[in-house]
């Protein structure tokens, strides 16, 4: 699936995220990168809202996974929840920004196994965002899916 097909299908399945602007600049099985306008996801002091931050970083993790299940288990029929999730804002963004999501690769597999064995894992996806070689945000999320 290719890149704008991936964006499409995301706009279709979560419909917030077509005002959110945003564009998959990297889609692989090792990490996903989204990048996003600070014009349509700033709050009132002209920096990125929390709210638009958490939205987007955790689209990315669901959408590592989802682009992972179909492409390294060339699987279809399953679902992806988040259970639980945490971020840290460690510093302002006011420039327009990427966030980086990716897995350990022990706990993708392990994650693989246990869907294929048991229908239902759980995984750990962190998101990042970086400027200038300094970390801006820091995310961490569980993720959930079912084999159907």
């Amino acid at each position: 699936m290719s890149k704008e097909e991936f964006k499409e299908f995301v706009i279709k399945s979560i419909p917030i995220t077509k005002s959110m602007g945003i564009e998959f600049k990297t889609l692989s099985t090792e990490r996903v990168i989204i990048k996003a306008p600070l014009s349509l996801n700033k709050n009132h002091l002209n920096t990125a809202f929390g709210g638009s931050l958490n939205a987007i970083a955790t689209l990315g993790c669901w959408s590592f996974l989802q682009y992972n299940l179909e492409t390294v288990l060339e699987r279809s029929r399953f679902h992806i929840v988040i259970s639980k999730s945490q971020i840290n804002y460690l510093s302002p963004i006011n420039f327009d920004f990427e966030i980086e999501s990716h897995a350990e690769k022990k706990e993708l597999e392990k994650f693989h196994y246990d869907l294929l064995t048991h229908k239902q894992a759980k995984i750990e996806i962190i998101a990042n965002i970086y400027h200038q070689d300094k970390k801006c945000l820091y995310y961490r999320g569980t993720f959930v899916a079912t084999y159907l």
